[in-house]
């Protein structure tokens, strides 16, 4: 695909087909409606009887579930009966699904109350109400008065979730710029993220199309309970918006124990209104944001979680409209780590070695501790110091990963990806373009004098721009740092018979790790590339589809090893190469996206980077100092009392430090190049580092003597 973009980048992907009336999206249906609304009761001002109201909010306004929360106390028996009456008259499973309720008013402000068989007349407590009624609450328009419930009330599992709209007033009333909703969660209440209509004008449904979503397997009182109980659903200004926050498989609502996760962030709008932003939250403060362009969305990224934590995520839309998830909840787990071998220790010939973990749990004990060596499970150790035995088959490269179990069943893998190297040997690792915009073209034109092709990749012009370059990202090569590259090269598919002269340049993306494209053009606008540089005079392309030695680069190797030869550089880093071409000719090769119905359609096909490479002794001493994946130098360690910590991060990051059981005993923000850390008062043992930038966020063990 040609992507030829100025200013804006798009991540592109499927998230599968969607359905009608409900959308589908990580694993569930997605079912919208509200729970807040009054009809005339008393003197509440509303309009409408009950069949009015559960009617237009089926058969007018579309919804999926609705329920109505009159003010309790206006209740009487006789009306709170006719409530539960009409209510079940309009619920029908797969179609419509409906809620009682009532509106409570306390101390703590006003509450949505569903799902109990009586209407409560007691002021307070609330919650031990709500377990003899099996009911759940949900904060009104939340504003000050709402302290006086989280200050003098304990955490209520009850009360699930925290109005971000109410009536015609959106997240900039009740999200922005006070965050009670943050700040709910913040002091332990496990909030999940409502809106409501709170119609009292008879349009339930149709004043705004503001809805609270609910992901759920199927339609039905049940599971929508269950679902809510469960946190699983979001707040969103826009009816037709689908989102799914998880981390790793666990989705919005879930409470996870700490340590190294993957969040996966999906988002789509059947309408295609695009998407224009991604921000992803911890503990209410933005921890990454990516600006996209795009009707889906599907972001993964790795993130250290620690406990007494919660994440969230928001994305934005080009018209404004906002999504805003329930909060993922990270409590305190086992945690262990690698001790022995260091990762990227080198064992000059096969032996046997003792490979030993550390591990706690801040709220438990640890029953367990196994090994796995490349994914193979090679024994298990049940009390301190952790260890197993590993005779070493032969020369190679060896992933050791280790998982800690605790005796409440929750469970970590190693903090930090550690892995070993033996003997000599020679290994040919390959990565093809697998993500839309890992491949693409940037003209140097106007956008309106770009002729968009979505299906190429164009290596080299025709002298239509100045200068035209071709960005190519490569994951998941795993090639260790420093090793030695023996050859390496790119394979092309042609797209177009191309047989004109064509002299291009290649150069590599000379940063640690290089960026998604969104990130990557607006941070280094590729203009930081390696010195070495490799010129290919491709020859005529002559068959489409063909993807043979005219199509291949020559051998790349010089570009690869500057790039792993740099001090941050690590294992997990992905490579981009960058091609330009100036008035020299041109060739089109397949990209990797293929149409919107069928955007896999070319994967096969895209652009196949293959390196080669030799194993050499080099054995890294923990008293050295060492790059981690932010660019960052920690030495020394052991330390006994000050570590020093160089960084070349851009802009500002920040550092922690955590014993080995997840507590947090220092922060701070950093700014220049150099910082220097007291250690002298931290008690002997192994501690963790985890430095934060706008790109990486890495942690590394860090031991005091």
């Amino acid at each position: 695909m040609i992507k030829r973009l100025i200013h804006t980048f798009f991540f592109i992907c499927s998230l599968g087909n969607s359905i009608a009336q409900s959308p589908s999206i990580g694993g569930y249906n997605v079912y919208y409606g509200h729970l807040h609304n009054h009809n005339a009761i008393g003197p509440s001002y509303a309009i409408g009887s009950h069949d009015d109201a559960y009617n237009y909010a089926k058969n007018v306004a579309g919804l999926d579930y609705f329920g109505t929360s009159n003010h309790w106390i206006y209740m009487t028996d006789p009306e709170w009966d006719s409530i539960k009456s009409v209510a079940d008259k309009y619920n029908e499973d797969g179609v419509f699904t409906t809620f009682r309720g009532f509106e409570y008013e306390s101390i703590g402000g006003d509450l949505t109350i569903i799902n109990t068989d009586d209407y409560s007349t007691v002021s307070d407590p609330l919650c031990p109400w709500l377990d003899t009624q099996n009911g759940i609450a949900f904060i009104n328009h939340p504003y000050g008065v709402h302290y006086a419930l989280f200050d003098n009330s304990p955490p209520c599992e009850r009360i699930v979730g925290m109005e971000l709209f109410n009536k015609t007033d959106a997240f900039n009333m009740y999200y922005y710029p006070v965050n009670y909703f943050a700040d709910a969660n913040l002091r332990g209440w496990k909030i999940g993220a409502s809106g409501s209509d709170d119609n009292h004008k008879g349009t339930w449904g149709t004043r705004t199309d503001w809805r609270m979503a609910i992901l759920s397997k199927h339609l039905s009182r049940p599971e929508l309970l269950a679902a809510m109980k469960a946190r699983r659903f979001y707040s969103t200004l826009d009816k037709n918006l689908a989102l799914s926050f998880k981390i790793d498989t666990s989705e919005m609502g879930s409470t996870i124990g700490s340590g190294v996760h993957e969040v996966h962030i999906k988002a789509r709008d059947d309408n295609g209104d695009p998407f224009t932003k991604v921000i992803l939250f911890r503990n209410g403060i933005v921890r990454y944001t990516q600006n996209i362009n795009t009707p889906y969305v599907d972001l993964t990224l790795p993130v250290n979680t620690f406990g007494e934590e919660f994440y969230y995520v928001k994305v934005t839309q080009a018209d404004g409209d906002e999504a805003i998830s329930s909060p993922i909840f990270i409590t305190h787990g086992p945690v262990c780590s690698i001790s022995f071998p260091k990762s990227s220790t080198h064992f000059t010939s096969p032996r046997l070695i003792t490979i030993t973990a550390e591990a706690s749990d801040a709220d438990g004990t640890v029953v367990r501790v196994e090994f796995f060596v490349n994914g193979s499970f090679i024994g298990s150790d049940t009390l301190a110091p952790y260890s197993a035995d590993y005779t070493i088959p032969a020369d190679g490269f060896y992933e050791v990963t280790a998982k800690v179990t605790d005796d409440l069943g929750s469970w970590a893998t190693n903090i930090s990806f550690c892995f070993f190297t033996a003997g000599n040997y020679s290994k040919s690792v390959g990565s093809r373009i697998a993500k839309d915009l890992d491949d693409y073209t940037i003209p140097m034109c106007w956008l309106d004098s770009c002729n968009y092709d979505y299906e190429s990749i164009y290596i080299g012009n025709e002298g239509s721009y100045e200068e035209e370059k071709s960005s190519l990202r490569f994951t998941d090569l795993f090639i260790p740092q420093g090793i030695r590259i023996e050859s390496a090269h790119i394979q092309f598919t042609a797209k177009e018979v191309d047989t004109n002269n064509c002299l291009v340049y290649i150069r590599g993306h000379d940063v640690d790790n290089s960026l998604s494209a969104e990130d990557a053009f607006a941070e280094y606008r590729w203009d930081v590339t390696t010195s070495a540089e490799v010129v290919w005079e491709p020859p005529g392309w002559q068959t489409v589809g063909a993807a043979g030695p005219d199509q291949r680069t020559p051998d790349l190797s010089s570009i690869i090893q500057e790039i792993v030869n740099r001090p941050g550089y690590t294992i997990n880093s992905a490579i981009t190469i960058i091609i330009t071409g100036e008035n020299t000719g041109q060739r089109r090769a397949v990209s990797y996206e293929g149409t919107k119905e069928n955007p896999d359609k070319f994967a096969d096909a895209a652009a196949l980077l293959t390196v080669n490479y030799n194993t050499f002794a080099t054995v890294s001493s923990i008293l050295a100092p060492e790059f981690n994946g932010t660019g960052v130098h920690l030495y020394p360690n052991p330390v006994t009392d000050l570590l020093t910590v160089e960084t070349n991060c851009r802009g500002q990051h920040s550092m922690e430090i955590h014993s080995l059981n997840g507590q947090l005993l220092y922060s701070t923000r950093m700014e220049g190049p150099t910082h220097q850390i007291d250690l002298s008062s931290f008690q002997k043992g192994i501690y963790f580092i985890t430095v934060r930038s706008r790109d990486q966020v890495r942690t590394e063990k860090i031991i005091k003597l």
